[in-house]
């Protein structure tokens, strides 16, 4: 990494190389998370870390475990910057955490604002050519929802696959996978995400739209099969008599009519 360059280019140059390491694809936004994230930083302790994270890390690491493998204390988060960094902590969680389990982000308006996005399996289920799109929403809905009052029902743990089938097929008592996800952008201490496990009976009722409209779904079940052919008493002996004289007044006035 030269020297001759600007911070923002070596900054830059530092992103690429963690994602090139790990796989991962970067977007302009998710560059200036960084860049945000580490602007308080010295770039050769920057750098150090990077180094750090190459060798003995398992993931990429997220802005926040780019700081402590820099050597940074924490340090007060700014309200313009949150909405980036709080996508870095829901990208990390994705490729870490997965759609299975149910992650608890420590930052409330993280857990509301994929709540409002249609929920944890579905942004996890987001092809990678659409995540750029998936990014935007997440910034302008994340930042909506910080300026508002959060009923607690919208910014409880979010539900994975897992909880969701356990909770649609009755599994009282099943384990459930629950990742706790520490955030730069949250007032606690952050850490590294933890997974442990939680008992049905010990979790929240099950919100989200899609959810929801698996639940109705179940409810509208449709019979597609024949219906049985009624039932017809045989007719008397007089009843078959008078249908005869019937059809055949019929037929002598339609003959007359005709001739």
């Amino acid at each position: 990494m030269s020297e001759t360059k600007s911070r923002p280019e070596q900054i830059l140059e530092c992103v690429t190389i963690l994602a090139e390491s790990w796989r991962q694809k970067i977007t302009p936004i998710t560059v200036r998370a960084y860049e945000l994230g580490l602007s308080d930083l010295d770039i050769d302790a920057v750098k150090r870390g990077v180094m750090v994270a190459i060798r003995d890390c398992q993931f990429m690491p997220s802005v926040h475990e780019l700081r402590k493998l820099s050597g940074a204390a924490e340090t007060r988060i700014d309200a313009k910057d949150r909405p980036l960094l709080a996508w870095q902590a829901v990208r990390g969680a994705i490729s870490k955490v997965g759609a299975y389990d149910s992650p608890a982000f420590d930052d409330a308006a993280i857990n509301a604002t994929i709540r409002e996005l249609g929920g944890w399996p579905l942004l996890c289920d987001t092809p990678i050519d659409e995540m750029h799109w998936l990014e935007k929403r997440f910034v302008a809905t994340y930042s909506a929802l910080c300026s508002v009052k959060l009923p607690s029902d919208q910014t409880e743990r979010l539900a994975g696959i897992i909880e969701i089938s356990n909770g649609r097929e009755g599994y009282a008592s099943a384990p459930i996978p629950v990742a706790q996800i520490r955030c730069l952008t949250s007032p606690n201490v952050a850490g590294e995400p933890v997974t442990r496990r939680l008992e049905q009976r010990e979790v929240p009722k099950l919100t989200g739209p899609h959810f929801a409209s698996e639940k109705l779904a179940e409810r509208l079940t449709f019979d597609d099969r024949e219906p049985d052919p009624p039932v017809v008493p045989p007719k008397s002996k007089e009843q078959q008599l008078a249908d005869l004289k019937r059809l055949t007044n019929s037929r002598t006035a339609i003959a007359d009519q005709a001739n």
